[in-house]
């Protein structure tokens, strides 16, 4: 029976501790993002699937929503949590590959440490939940290269079922893993176990089967027709965001990892398996953060030869000096830290999207309010303010409250789905077409306002009209020309 080392409980806390500490001192900048409000807004109509995300995020935004109320540094708080416990599986899987207590330590810290868990547990959305869960998956198989058990298949079981339900790229990493266990570890892999565990993730996952079923599988429609987003890459781009997001000063660390794991007949599959992972987001043209989790492996595998290597004050110091020359520069872009006219000044937002598409939602709120005031002073009240997209309508049916606003219509994602069923008749405030398409659906419109974007910061609603509109028809007549799977 291995003998392994204890947990060091204490240590790896406080490791979690400051990294929780630190993202919760940031958690009000720089304001909702354009997925949070959409995400926020599902909490809100809970459903067995969506158009391009399952099931379990609007369900802990719903939890989130009773205990925080629609607060975005309560939801920010949630996936803080989920971050700390990938420090916890980082330094868990140090455990099962022989790491002392401080190696273990010193996997935490590193996985703390790595720019792409750092930027992904400030926002509320799928990601954070994900990393978890493959970090979980991750630290599962390698204990399964070295106790082989059911219990532990049953577990792989329910950690990939509730990993599909969170984000359907936790089936990659699954399904690579497999792979590599069928060339290299095929006594890993016994038929009636494997069979358990895919039940067990089959169960867990039948209820957004069934709603894609019943809605015209309309994610797969999505996923394999969806053209470019704000974080899509070049494969140029996708190689140097990889070693941005894993962190320039832990290249070594997890570069030895993935050697001794290649090196170990017991581990070899996971190290085939992660670069697997890696390889076919690579060629299918995913996003970097997509193999973003598999990286606790390797760091959490090198964090053994780092306790080798800091052995004296002087290597500690040097080891700290330069994981501090090269993390410091790439903290504000991971993490809000500067105050937002700072970041701007210094092109820190124009540098990660997320940071751009936290900023002008007030403005749409403001200027659909306007518009819907003065057709009420005109004795002709909206009917609803029609968005063009998910993150408008978002920040109108989050931020809007009080604010005098009709009921808000998309058909834009899941938006499509929760239009409300009964409407006024009048006219419309219409957010975020332009004129071209004003002048083809509206007998009559004005441009009340554009949306104001501070800083000089261009995102995708930057100078968007915000309209009045009399529709030439009704609008179930114009519904067809809304419903679009678009970014």
């Amino acid at each position: 029976m291995r003998r392994l080392a204890p947990f060091p409980r204490a240590a790896v806390a406080v490791v979690a501790a400051c990294k929780v500490a630190l993202g919760a001192s940031v958690l009000g900048r720089y304001g909702w993002q354009r997925d949070e409000l959409y995400y926020a807004v599902a909490a809100r109509h809970l459903a067995a699937g969506y158009v391009d995300f399952p099931p379990v995020l609007p369900l802990v935004g719903a939890g989130g929503r009773l205990l925080f109320g629609e607060s975005r540094v309560g939801l920010r708080a949630i996936a803080l949590v989920a971050g700390a416990g990938v420090v916890v599986m980082c330094a868990l899987i140090a455990r099962e590959l022989g790491g002392s207590r401080r190696a273990q330590t010193i996997a935490a810290t590193a996985a703390a440490l790595t720019p792409v868990l750092l930027g992904t547990n400030t926002l509320f959305q799928p990601n954070s939940f994900d990393f978890l869960l493959e970090a979980t998956l991750l630290w599962l198989a390698t204990r399964l290269s070295f106790s082989p058990s059911r219990r532990l298949w049953i577990a792989v079981g329910v950690v990939l079922g509730v990993g599909v339900e969170t984000k359907y790229t936790i089936a990659v990493l699954a399904a690579c893993l497999l792979v590599a266990a069928a060339i290299f570890r095929r006594d890993l892999i016994r038929l009636p176990d494997l069979a358990i565990a895919l039940g067990i993730a089959l169960v867990l996952a039948a209820p957004n089967v069934v709603w894609e079923a019943r809605h015209n599988w309309e994610t797969v429609r999505f996923l394999t027709t969806n053209g470019q987003s704000a974080t899509s890459e070049t494969r140029p781009q996708f190689l140097f965001n990889l070693l941005v997001i894993a962190g320039f000063a832990l290249i070594p660390v997890w570069v030895v990892g993935f050697r001794r794991l290649h090196r170990d007949r017991a581990t070899r599959w996971l190290a085939w398996g992660i670069g697997l992972v890696c390889l076919v987001y690579f060629v299918a043209g995913g996003k970097s953060y997509y193999a973003g989790p598999v990286v606790v492996l390797p760091l959490a595998a090198g964090s053994l030869w780092v306790e080798r290597w800091l052995v004296g004050a002087r290597r500690i110091a040097i080891t700290a000096a330069v994981v501090a020359v090269l993390t410091v520069p790439i903290l504000p872009l991971a993490v809000p830290v500067l105050p937002a006219a700072t970041a701007a000044r210094w092109h820190v937002i124009k540098g990660r999207s997320d940071y751009q598409d936290e900023l002008g939602w007030g403005s749409i709120v403001d200027g659909a309010a306007a518009a819907a005031s003065e057709l009420r002073a005109a004795g002709r009240p909206a009917a609803a303010v029609i968005a063009a997209n998910y993150g408008e309508a978002g920040a109108l049916d989050v931020l809007g409250k009080g604010r005098g606003l009709p009921p808000t219509v998309s058909g834009n994602m899941s938006y499509r789905y929760w239009r409300p069923h009964r409407l006024a008749a009048g006219p419309f405030v219409v957010v975020g077409y332009g004129q071209r398409w004003l002048a083809s659906v509206c007998s009559s419109f004005r441009v009340a306002a554009r949306v104001r974007v501070p800083y000089g910061v261009s995102n995708q609603e930057r100078g968007e009209p915000i309209a009045t509109c009399s529709l030439r028809g009704s609008l179930d007549a114009l519904w067809p020309q809304l419903v679009q799977p678009a970014f």
